[in-house]
């Protein structure tokens, strides 16, 4: 057989067109074969990528979700510093305050003002975040000092508010010993005034507490 089989009893002189004809049909059958393993190669490839760009989709939906999110927050908090800022100044203009009230109002202004520049900060962070560029610092850091500040600062933020039925509670208030660790310490005093704060916006009856504990000598 020249492929396969060849029919028998072939005249001589049609054989050469016979075998010539068996050829072609085995290449065209061949080609076909290879031309739908193609397509199916091409399918999977394609249902595969079709895979991958709903997942793309939707990891770009919830980040602008997320980013949207925060634009607004942030929008949110830059209009309620500059309000303030600019309600206190207007307010100091008033020539029959007292001395007392222009300390206050003089007060409410550095604190937005110090607000609005963490603000800016954050944006920063962020941005160098994204371009990979955040370096952070190893140096010595006293946890206790830092979250004792916070407590001083979140009091005085609770009873600026009125929350009255807000308990802040420092589980490590009355202890003496300082924790020395190795951090970055405005990070950390940044990670931690934010999650107190949100704490705080979100809470107005019961409690807020943190605090720290000491596993072993290595861990905090």
């Amino acid at each position: 057989g020249i492929v396969d089989y060849l029919d028998k009893s072939v005249v001589s002189s049609v054989l050469p067109g016979k075998a010539k004809i068996y050829l072609d049909l085995y290449e065209k059958k061949k080609k076909l074969e290879f031309e739908t393993e193609k397509s199916r190669l091409y399918k999977d490839a394609l249902r595969v990528s079709e895979k991958k760009f709903r997942e793309i989709k939707v990891k770009s939906e919830e980040s602008d979700k997320l980013i949207s999110s925060f634009f607004s927050n942030l929008s949110h908090e830059i209009r309620t510093s500059l309000n303030a800022v600019i309600g206190f100044s207007n307010l100091l203009g008033n020539e029959n305050i007292s001395g007392t009230e222009k300390l206050e109002y003089i007060k409410y202004i550095n604190n937005s003002s110090t607000e609005l520049v963490n603000l800016i900060d954050n944006i920063i962070d962020i941005a160098k975040i994204e371009a990979g560029q955040l370096k952070l610092k190893s140096e010595t850091v006293d946890v206790r000092n830092i979250l004792m500040d916070l407590y001083t600062t979140l009091k005085e933020d609770i009873n600026k508010r009125g929350l009255d039925a807000l308990e802040l509670i420092f589980t490590n208030l009355n202890t003496k010993e300082n924790i020395i660790i190795k951090n970055d310490e405005f990070r950390l005093r940044h990670i931690m005034k934010n999650l107190l704060n949100n704490a705080l916006n979100f809470t107005e009856t019961g409690f807020i507490e943190y605090g720290y504990d000491v596993s072993n000598k290595s861990k905090i």
